[in-house]
């Protein structure tokens, strides 16, 4: 029987140098996995910075594009196709709201317009200046046309707001000269209160 010490110093030497080496090996695929990873998901980090910066409001902002045949590629081409498309609708949603306060805008000037005249020709009648009962029948005209071309603004106004709500519009017959000849006489009342 000899003596194991020096198997057993060995072993113990091997198992040190084994156990340091799947320490190593373990260390290095954790570094180089580590490095691998955070390269593969750089992509999706510029993605979620751009994310980010449209939730804050900057709706021109773009994900860099990518090789298509990848899925990150993909998901960059189908993220900036949508974005065109809201700030497409935001755009156009802008416009739309711009054009409707335009029209608020003239709506009102036309309607305080024709509100206006109706008050100046009441108070005319109410303060006794017209005298003769033709004075007094031309203001009641005056005032009742001025009355119905502001029912004909009010019912423009329903018929676009029935329009916005998806209504479709009524379709009636029109008698063309009917319409041209209150064409004529709008515009010669609108001469006669300048």
């Amino acid at each position: 029987a000899l003596p194991l010490t020096a198997v057993d110093s060995t072993m113990g030497r091997m198992r040190a140098t084994l156990v340091g080496i799947a320490l190593g090996v373990v260390a290095l695929g954790s570094l180089v996995g580590s490095l691998a990873v955070q390269r593969s998901l750089r992509p999706l980090r510029t993605i979620e910075s751009t994310a980010e910066a449209i939730a804050a409001g900057d709706l021109s902002r773009r994900v860099p594009a990518a090789p298509s045949t990848t899925e990150v590629g993909r998901l960059s081409l189908a993220l900036n196709t949508m974005l065109a498309q809201i700030e497409e609708a935001f755009g156009a949603r802008a416009a739309s709201q711009e054009r409707m306060r335009q029209f608020v805008a003239d709506a009102s000037h036309e309607l305080r317009t024709t509100l206006a005249a109706i008050r100046g020709y009441s108070e005319l009648y109410r303060m006794g200046a017209l005298r003769t009962r033709p004075a007094v029948a031309d203001t009641m005209r005056r005032i009742e046309d001025s009355a119905t071309r502001m029912g004909t603004l009010v019912e423009d106004l329903l018929h676009l707001a029935r329009m916005d709500e998806g209504r479709p519009p009524a379709q009636d017959p029109v008698d063309l000269s009917a319409l041209r000849s209150e064409e004529h006489t709008s515009e010669l009342q609108s001469r006669q209160y300048l």
